[in-house]
């Protein structure tokens, strides 16, 4: 029962420590979990401001208390796993169904389909019920375990009726439905017990036992012919009263010869044998007559069958009261005996004649719902489910939507409503997400987007991943990777649950989470194949900007051995992606080259060929570096070409290196030294954009020395520009 109060064991302040607890200004406070149903409660410090003068509590130790609503049974888990397959499978048929045709579904398949599913569950539910049974042989004083077997027989039961109403195995909702309900009565509902008739089984004159005709009516009026006639056959041949004898005769009789349903594959014969048998009922009722003013053993009794045959209402409810049976044993047998031609459509008002005669137990949740499915109110139907237990009102509901139901609409909202409390319930247990997610994907926008916000406050871990070498990462990073004991879900099951269902939000949402803690891991290529999975190019770009901020702060070393961690396929476009993500990758081959040839440095490779693959990326044509790294590519440039041993660049290659020079130089003095300097004057810690200028006058002498060579080079001529006695030769 809800309550409005907390009760807190141990108690959190001492029963005399009240007055002091609230001098040093202390209150209780709740934190409710972002990842499951529960909460936890501990005293703090008062939001309001603390009295002049009041000492500071500092650090101390303090109880926290923890609280879960809606758990999950743990004995339920595989129950729940295992209906979550019939549920998705259901679900996934019939939307592939629907989206293959735009037609509506036959009815009748659905029919077909929706009985086969409802099986499949009553099936799961008996097994867990045996297995409840096997660990009960166990564990007798399990209190969980028996609350919720009981809950389950009660499932059961209920669910059984729905199908038994709803969902005909042969299809046919204008079908007789009265021998489905005894079935179904006599399996969840058993009496009398085998003990009651093995006990009469003993005595030499049954019919003198005070049970017997209990025994005998109630056996009588289920349909359980065979200890009936047992026994009223020993009474014809053994009982000293002829009146008796008569009439147990007959009785036995009329019995042997009742017709079946089940017996004929077309009702139209069923009828006709019905119609012979009542023709019989002459004998008997005559035989009444006959003996009606004499006195005999079981006289009233033995009319009493009489007019249940005949089919008297008043005397089948007054029967029913007398052998302990209520309205629910009445309704199944008023297609029996009353009305033999009854079907589904007959239902609600029998039942309403019935239940106004034989009240419901207005505090049983159970009787309650099995009226209102014999009624066919859905609505009522699914208030008391849902007190029953929250499974079963969301697969009641889940498997009546799709049926062609006159409040079809509004059993439509019920559906997603209880599923989607439902799949929230089973968020108390965190490794059920997976079912979660499943059960909300097939609930529409809403579904969807509850499911996106439980996604998003999943934790996970990321496996299979390396943390780079000689570096202290802070707890709060590293929980995320490797091999983790906290109850984390795998980030790849994750997004293969949000792929498998559609849900491109969250999948975009986490993917970026994930990007931002493996960038601050230094793990960027991990980030890079992550984002490439959603085509956030902003996201990628975002990565590959922090990835580029790595040169300039840690140096050559580290970027090169970090940009070695991307994938190269990143580098060669299908030909499909979006103009937004060619732009990545036109980035990607900027760092991608700068990293080549900090690396052929390294290695010390110098060549004119470096100096080109530089000027490439300043080509105008393709532009690859961005602006604020052109100032720090011409510094390389120039460091490079400084060596006047080295071979001339190609004078296409100088030609776009001086314009790139002339335009940096030229507006950066003009003020836009911020959008071309910018990585410049951080990887040398420059103070001012004027510094950065000189350092790129000195390129500009260093480039004109080298075009200078070049153009020596292309009309023969030998030696050095400086610093040597050579000049150039004569022609």
């Amino acid at each position: 029962m809800a309550s409005d109060r907390i009760h807190l064991t141990p108690p959190i302040i001492d029963k005399n420590g009240v007055t002091k607890w609230r001098e040093r200004n202390r209150t209780v406070n709740c934190t409710f979990s972002p990842r499951a149903n529960s909460l936890a409660v501990y005293q703090s410090a008062n939001i309001l401001p603390q009295p002049i003068g009041t000492p500071a509590s500092g650090k101390q130790e303090t109880k926290i208390y923890f609280a879960q609503w809606d758990a999950v049974p743990s004995t339920r888990r595989k129950f729940i796993t295992d209906t979550s397959i019939v549920y998705d499978a259901l679900r996934r048929g019939l939307n592939l169904l629907r989206a293959k045709d735009a037609r509506p579904v036959d009815p009748q398949f659905l029919m077909q389909t929706h009985f086969e599913s409802c099986k499949l569950y009553l099936d799961i539910i008996r097994k867990t019920l045996k297995t409840y049974d096997a660990r009960l042989e166990k564990r007798p004083e399990d209190e969980e375990l028996l609350h919720d077997k009981d809950l389950l027989e009660v499932m059961y039961s209920c669910m059984s009726l729905l199908q038994v109403i709803f969902l005909p195995f042969h299809g046919f909702l204008a079908a007789v439905v009265g021998r489905e309900l005894m079935h179904w009565l006599n399996e969840n509902y058993v009496t009398p017990t085998g003990e009651d008739g093995m006990g009469l089984l003993e005595l030499e004159e049954p019919w003198l036992h005070p049970t017997f005709w209990n025994f005998i009516k109630t056996c009588t009026i289920r349909l359980i012919f065979r200890p009936v006639t047992h026994f009223l056959k020993r009474m014809a041949s053994a009982h000293t009263n002829p009146a008796t004898r008569e009439m147990a005769d007959l009785i036995v009789t009329t019995l042997d010869q009742m017709p079946s349903s089940e017996d004929y594959e077309q009702e139209s014969d069923y009828f006709d044998s019905l119609r012979a048998w009542k023709t019989g009922h002459h004998r008997l009722t005559r035989a009444r007559e006959r003996h009606a003013k004499s006195l005999y053993e079981g006289k009233a009794e033995m009319e009493d069958i009489t007019n249940l045959i005949t089919g008297k209402t008043g005397t089948l409810v007054r029967m029913c009261t007398e052998c302990g049976m209520s309205w629910r044993e009445a309704i199944c047998v008023f297609g029996i005996w009353v009305h033999p031609r009854m079907t589904r459509h007959d239902l609600p008002s029998i039942a309403s004649e019935v239940i106004e005669e034989m009240p419901v137990d207005p505090t049983d949740p159970e009787e309650l719902l099995q009226a209102a499915l014999f009624q066919k109110d859905i609505v009522k139907a699914a208030s008391h489910a849902n007190d029953v237990d929250i499974w079963l009102v969301a697969h009641m509901m889940d498997i009546l939507e799709s049926l062609s139901l006159p409040e079809a609409s509004v059993v439509s909202r019920l559906q997603k409503y209880y599923i989607i409390t439902y799949a929230e319930q089973l968020m108390s247990d965190p490794s059920m997400w997976r079912i979660a997610i499943a059960y909300l994907s097939y609930c529409g926008i809403r579904g969807m987007g509850v499911a996106n916000e439980l996604l998003l406050r999943l934790p996970f871990r990321i496996a299979n991943i390396d943390l780079p070498a000689n570096h202290k990462y802070p707890d709060s990073l590293t929980v995320f990777v490797g091999k983790q004991t906290l109850p984390m879900a795998e980030l790849d099951d994750i997004l293969e649950t949000c792929r498998r269902h559609g849900l491109k939000q969250a999948e975009e949402t986490i993917v970026r989470v994930v990007a931002q803690k493996l960038s601050a891991l230094r793990l960027y290529g991990k980030a890079i194949e992550y984002l490439a999975r959603t085509l956030d190019v902003r996201a990628l770009m975002k990565v590959l900007q922090l990835l580029s901020n790595e040169y300039l702060v840690h140096g050559a070393h580290d970027f090169v051995l970090l940009v070695d961690q991307i994938p190269s396929r990143y580098l060669y476009p299908s030909g499909q992606e979006s103009p937004d993500f060619l732009r990545f990758t036109d980035h990607l081959h900027f760092v991608i080259t700068y990293a080549e040839y900090h690396h052929d440095l390294s290695r010390g490779i110098r060549s004119p060929s470096l100096a080109t693959s530089l000027a490439l990326l300043l080509d105008p044509s393709r532009v690859d570096a961005p602006k604020e790294w052109w100032g720090l590519l011409l510094v390389d440039i120039g460091d490079l070409l400084v060596d006047d041993t080295l071979m001339s660049v190609p004078a296409d290659d100088m030609n776009i290196i001086l314009a790139r020079l002339e335009e940096v130089y030229t507006k950066s003095r003009l003020g836009g030294g911020g959008e071309y300097l910018g990585a410049l004057m951080k990887r040398y810690e420059m103070k001012s954009v004027t510094e950065a200028l000189q350092r790129l006058e000195s390129v500009r002498f260093i480039l004109v020395h080298s075009a200078a060579r070049s153009m020596l080079s292309e009309v023969g001529g030998k030696g050095r520009l400086w610093g040597g006695n050579q000049t150039p030769d004569a022609d």
